[in-house]
């Protein structure tokens, strides 16, 4: 590896640790001690900021928009399971309720133990 490149790793990894430590509001690099330490001109510095920017908007959009998808995934699950609960309420008590969500927790406990056991067979035979 290139000394000049490997120095430009190590500062931006040293600045983007700086500034993960920073506020939410100044996450941004110190773009100017990076420029001065790698010894770059003013139209290198100007295509890094560009670079970096352009960089950092892409990375927000993107984890904004997983959430939107994160937020409409777990609320479609959770009307679900309040009309499945409702549904359920109309036929047992609370009591029955209760028990009956109880005995569908350790169902799917036992089932999950199950497969879990299943894909150990399966490997150790696999490896045999």
């Amino acid at each position: 590896m290139k000394p000049t490149l490997l120095i430009f790793l190590t500062s931006l990894l040293i600045s983007l640790s700086v500034s993960a430590a920073q506020s939410e509001a100044d996450k941004s690099p110190d773009l100017s001690a990076i420029a001065t330490q790698l010894q770059l001109d003013a139209p290198q510095t100007e295509k890094l900021q560009q670079l970096l920017s352009q960089h950092w908007a892409e990375k927000r959009a993107r984890r904004k928009e997983n959430r939107k998808e994160q937020q409409k995934q777990r609320g479609g699950g959770y009307e679900i399971r309040q009309q499945h609960r409702d549904e359920l309420l109309n036929v047992l008590s609370y009591e029955q309720l209760y028990q009956f969500e109880k005995m569908m927790h350790q169902q799917r406990k036992q089932r999950r133990q199950d497969k879990n056991k299943q894909q150990d067979k399966q490997n150790i035979q696999a490896n045999e």
